[in-house]
């Protein structure tokens, strides 16, 4: 759910959006973020204050959430989403020298 913290921080007034399951939860995220809390409201789904990058931002929270552990998977067994990151730099490096290749064996062709 959305939530809108509404504190003070050191010098001035602030309200602070939150994805968080319950009011509790995003009070401890005002409070994480440097807030004196004074109030948390929900913001209900109805809401015309709620924009379309809103329920975005929420479905896209949903989706984050539900997000299985291991998903990324090389020749069957699970790998961590770093050695996805170092696999992919890999696989593009090896096409930008192998264009490399092709574009020099072209012009001295």
């Amino acid at each position: 759910m959305l939530y809108l913290v509404h504190g003070k921080n050191q010098k001035s007034n602030r309200v602070l959006r939150v994805h968080a399951e319950t009011a509790a939860e995003a009070e401890a995220i005002g409070f994480k973020r440097g807030f004196f809390v004074s109030e948390v409201t929900e913001v209900a789904s109805n809401d015309p204050r709620l924009t379309l990058l809103d329920r975005a931002g929420e479905m896209l929270w949903r989706c984050w959430r539900h997000t299985p552990r291991n998903a990324f998977k090389c020749f069957g067994r699970p790998i961590s989403s770093a050695q996805a990151v170092t696999l992919a730099l890999l696989g593009i490096m090896t096409w930008v020298v192998d264009f490399n290749v092709l574009i020099l064996t072209h012009l001295h062709a």
